[in-house]
């Protein structure tokens, strides 16, 4: 429904941020409601050790629909404008929920619900910090998503300010960071497998920063690109890696709780993130933006996971510590 109304807006010739802000911020709150709820389930639909791959794969829809869709959208608004490219996107949702109203299937919670919604969050929030594994993910996702996930809602801004391209440049960069998110979310699970965790996420975060400082300074839309791939392959891999821990080790009862935490601290992270990038990016420029974010993911990673030496064995899986 919200993006109906966004794209009637735009029919109708509206063009204010304010307006078409506060659109968006509902219909983003309104897709953000079924999240935890899926994420919840997971653990129950596959055994733990597939719990990586499960998630991956929920990354791999995911991103699939970041390459096909900028690419689609910006064939739209070249050829029929803006407000029937976001219209056809009305209509997928369309789609999407009648296939899901078509289902049979049912699933029951563990654990009875009590207590006030405000007291079900402070029990979910009191089981994320008992709960080592949920707590380091946590930490994670928030920073993946305070310093990383900027540079995507960034991507337009980028590549009309660094290489003067507009929606084509755009959706090109945003299909070639979706490519590698698929990629690198698929390659995680492998990766796990061999080397654990652990060295998995420190690996990724020493990729991330790497790959962060090469955007920055691409000399080319096409370098521009293929470093977008190379961030969209580690920051899929750093989030699923990090996300299945949460969903792996929060209780039974209140999972549902601790991943609506988790979910909020993303959103959280990412609207605070962004708007710091983005005021910095306004002022000195994208590419200072990225390399000053680059710097305070290494920062602050590097700090989380030298005060805390226990991370490590809290985020490996049973039979990983055996390996």
């Amino acid at each position: 429904t919200a993006t109906t109304v966004l794209a009637s807006l735009l029919a109708g010739g509206v063009r204010t941020p304010l307006v078409l802000s506060a659109v968006i911020l509902v219909a983003s709150a309104a897709g953000s409601l079924g999240g935890p709820a899926l994420s919840a389930m997971l653990p129950d639909l596959v055994p733990p050790n597939e719990l990586t791959e499960m998630v991956a794969l929920t990354v791999f829809s995911w991103n699939a629909g970041r390459i096909i869709g900028p690419l689609l959208g910006a064939v739209l608004v070249a050829t029929a404008g803006p407000a029937w490219s976001v219209a056809f996107n009305a209509i997928t949702f369309a789609t999407l929920a009648v296939t899901v109203l078509s289902l049979r299937g049912t699933f029951r919670p563990h654990g009875r619900p009590e207590g006030s919604v405000a007291d079900r969050l402070r029990h979910g929030w009191m089981a994320m910090r008992r709960t080592p594994g949920c707590r380091y993910g946590v930490t994670f996702i928030v920073l993946l998503n305070l310093f990383v996930a900027p540079f995507m809602g960034l991507i337009p801004f980028y590549a009309h300010a660094v290489f003067d391209g507009g929606t084509e440049l755009a959706g090109a960069i945003s299909a070639s960071q979706g490519a590698g998110a698929i990629v690198g979310g698929l390659a995680s699970s492998m990766l796990i497998a061999r080397i654990g965790t652990a060295r998995v996420i420190t690996g990724l975060a020493v990729w991330l920063v790497v790959a962060y400082l090469a955007y920055a300074a691409a000399p080319s839309a096409i370098g521009a690109a293929v470093a977008a791939g190379l961030m969209g392959a580690g920051s899929a891999s750093f989030f699923s890696t990090s996300m299945s821990v949460v969903q792996r080790d929060a209780p039974d009862a209140e999972r549902g709780r601790v991943m609506s935490i988790a979910q909020a601290s993303m959103g959280t992270g990412y609207g605070f993130g962004i708007l710091v990038v983005g005021a910095i990016a306004d002022a000195w420029g994208p590419r200072a933006a990225f390399v000053l974010a680059a710097g305070a993911l290494a920062v602050s990673f590097a700090s989380v996971t030298a005060r805390h030496a226990s991370w490590r064995t809290a985020v490996e899986a049973p039979h990983d510590l055996v390996r």
